[in-house]
C-alpha cells in the first residue's frame, strides 16, 4: 500500500511541472524512509529481533540512520507534498510563500502530522523546531542577490 501511494505522489509530481526536476524527484525520494520503513519493520520479527531492543536499535541508527528513516517515513504524503511546493516556490523565487510552507510543516511537526507516528501536543519539537529555523532560513533568502558578479 505504501509503495503504491509513493508511486502515485511521485508520478503527480512528476506530471504537475514540465520544467522543475527537482519537485519531481522529491516525490520519489522522501516516500522511500516510508517503504525501507515498513521493510525493515515487517522483516525485524521474521528474524526474531525487536526495535525496543536497545542493541537492535543502536545497530539499526548505525547501519541505516533508523530514526532518520522513521523522520521520514512518518507522515511521509504531508512531508512530500510540503516540500515539492517549498521547492518550487524557492525556484519560483517567492520566499515568503516557501516560508509560509516551512511554518506549515513546523505545525504539522509540533501536532504529530509529519514526522512522529502518533497526533499528539508536541509530538516532534525538534522537527518543529528545524522547520521554523529553515522558515527564518528562506524568508531571508529574499535579501540574498544571487545576481550581484563582482568587477575586477
Amino acid at each position: 500500500m505504501i509503495a503504491y501511494v509513493a508511486i502515485g505522489v511521485g508520478r503527480a509530481r512528476s506530471t504537475a511541472w514540465t520544467t522543475n526536476t527537482l519537485p519531481r524527484a522529491s516525490g520519489f525520494v522522501l516516500p522511500t524512509g516510508a517503504v525501507v520503513g515498513s521493510a525493515v519493520s515487517s522483516a525485524l520479527p521474521a528474524l526474531k529481533l525487536s526495535a525496543q531492543n536497545p542493541e537492535v536499535l543502536a545497530a539499526l541508527n548505525r547501519s541505516i540512520y533508523w530514526s532518520s528513516l522513521q523522520g521520514l517515513g512518518n507522515g511521509f504524503l504531508f512531508l512530500v507534498l510540503v516540500i515539492s511546493a517549498l521547492i518550487t516556490e524557492m525556484i519560483d523565487r517567492n520566499f515568503g510563500r516557501a516560508a509560509i510552507w516551512c511554518l506549515i510543516a513546523s505545525i504539522f511537526s509540533w501536532f504529530g502530522l509529519m514526522h512522529s507516528p502518533i497526533m499528539q501536543w508536541r509530538a516532534q519539537p525538534m522537527y518543529a523546531a528545524g522547520w521554523l529555523a529553515a522558515a527564518v532560513i528562506v524568508f531571508s533568502a529574499r535579501w540574498w542577490r544571487g545576481d550581484v558578479v563582482e568587477a575586477r
